[in-house]
């Protein structure tokens, strides 16, 4: 069911993504949860919810959920044409109460131009790392005490946009982590 839950909410988010984008300052009256639902299909089995929504989250450009449910989303004010210096970062979002919404927003870590995350941890509010794309880097922002703010970065990849190139320029890594008996005690330890 959390599997479900997950995809659901990748598409709410895909979709959420738009409306983010489309929304004007001055525009007097935000969506409300029934109006976006309203055009979202889903096959037999699945419910949706708004997980996060404007004001508290706006211009997402990607996701990596934690499998306690935790959300850690990368926000870009600047969208896919402006360059404009600090108006990135990476959200973590948990729903507390259980009702399928976001009730906790924390800034985890800033930085340029977030293009893609994935969370390395045991679960969202344990410590980890949060790997993120932000052309021309790859760093990891890690939380050492689980507070749901990074404590330190390192840039594991640098240059891999060359000057001039758009930011929408995609760059995809995988980690791929061998499954330690320590962390998955039913698992045999693989090379």
């Amino acid at each position: 069911m959390l599997i479900r839950t997950r995809l659901v909410f990748l598409a709410l988010f895909t979709t959420l993504c738009g409306a983010a984008f489309a929304q004007k300052q001055d525009q007097p009256t935000p969506r409300t949860d029934e109006d976006i639902l309203r055009s979202v299909k889903l096959p037999d089995g699945y419910a949706a919810t708004v997980f996060a929504k404007p004001p508290q989250l706006g211009y997402p450009t990607s996701v990596s959920a934690a499998v306690d449910g935790t959300i850690f989303v990368a926000v870009d004010e600047n969208g896919s044409i402006d360059r404009s210096p600090n108006r990135g970062r990476v959200v973590r979002m948990r729903d507390t109460d259980g009702d399928g919404k976001a009730d906790e927003f924390k800034v985890f870590a800033k930085m340029d131009s977030p293009r893609g995350v994935i969370w390395d941890g045991p679960s969202g509010t344990a410590p980890g790392t949060l790997y993120v794309m932000h052309p021309p880097n790859l760093t990891a922002y890690t939380d050492t005490d689980g507070d749901g703010k990074a404590d330190k970065q390192e840039e594991i990849v640098s240059g891999l946009a060359a000057e001039g190139q758009p930011l929408q320029t995609r760059v995809s890594v995988k980690v791929k982590a061998p499954l330690w008996p320590e962390r998955y005690p039913k698992s045999e330890k693989r090379y």
